[in-house]
């Protein structure tokens, strides 16, 4: 397991929102994406996307075994680490990617917001924060990131009547910074190759850029930056290169 993780980040958002809580309110959320048939129901890619999440969960001081790793069909590049260890990548962000080290990348990412509890941490910051209605507000985020870009997400957010602003739940730069770092590690140890976050991100810039004025939803909580790609080639550089033949 990595010691890497920064040390007692999480520490206040365990204790004012324990994990126990986390992971009824993540449930629920899931129960209510089946209820409303956004996750594809394809036992061959669950499977999948938890063997590639949990060898890279299993990295870390928290281990595998809480993990989970959802699909939601929709062709929409994005994906997204909500409460309780539920991860949900887009089945159009598996397609969108060319390597397995890429797709690993972006699992890496939102399992270290994950590792990092960076998402308590950011609701417990919040103001006026109803957690009883936390699985309504998630859900309803990510049926707006279903669905395509940031309109849909905020109003998907205000309809919640949980946090009313997108800001609110948006990862500062340096939270994102730290999801990358930590999900570089993780990549490493388990045997990924690191390269495949810079290309990954190179990919999203790209996109961005075919898009125009239009932003994707996966840029609205991830935004995609040239210094933010350099970061990731400098950090990817000091891992020894794993040779990546496999297609997602």
């Amino acid at each position: 397991a990595l010691e890497s993780e920064l040390p007692g980040l999480g520490s206040p958002a365990s204790a004012a929102l324990p994990f126990h809580e986390q992971y009824q309110i993540g449930y629920e959320m899931m129960l209510q994406m089946r209820a409303q048939h956004r996750l594809l129901q394809d036992p061959e890619v669950e499977e999948y996307l938890n063997s590639v999440g949990k060898r890279l969960a299993a990295q870390s001081h928290l281990g595998a075994a809480t993990f989970h790793y959802l699909c939601i069909d929709t062709p929409v590049v994005n994906s997204e680490a909500a409460l309780g260890h539920f991860v949900f990548i887009n089945s159009g962000l598996i397609l969108f990617t060319d390597t397995e080290s890429q797709l690993a990348a972006v699992m890496a990412h939102e399992t270290a917001h994950e590792v990092q509890n960076h998402i308590a941490r950011k609701i417990l910051n919040a103001e006026h924060v109803n957690i009883d209605s936390l699985a309504g507000i998630f859900a309803a985020i990510l049926l707006g990131a279903a669905g395509g870009g940031g309109q849909a997400i905020a109003g998907g957010m205000v309809a919640s009547q949980g946090l009313a602003q997108q800001e609110q739940i948006d990862y500062s730069r340096s939270v994102e910074e730290e999801a990358d770092r930590v999900g570089l590690e993780l990549m490493a140890a388990a045997g990924f190759d690191p390269q495949g976050m810079p290309q990954m991100f190179e990919k999203l810039m790209r996109l961005q850029g075919l898009q125009g004025a239009w932003v994707p939803a996966v840029l609205i909580g991830h935004p995609m930056t040239a210094e933010r790609i350099a970061y990731s080639q400098a950090h990817a550089a000091q891992y020894p290169p794993v040779p990546d033949t496999s297609s997602p």
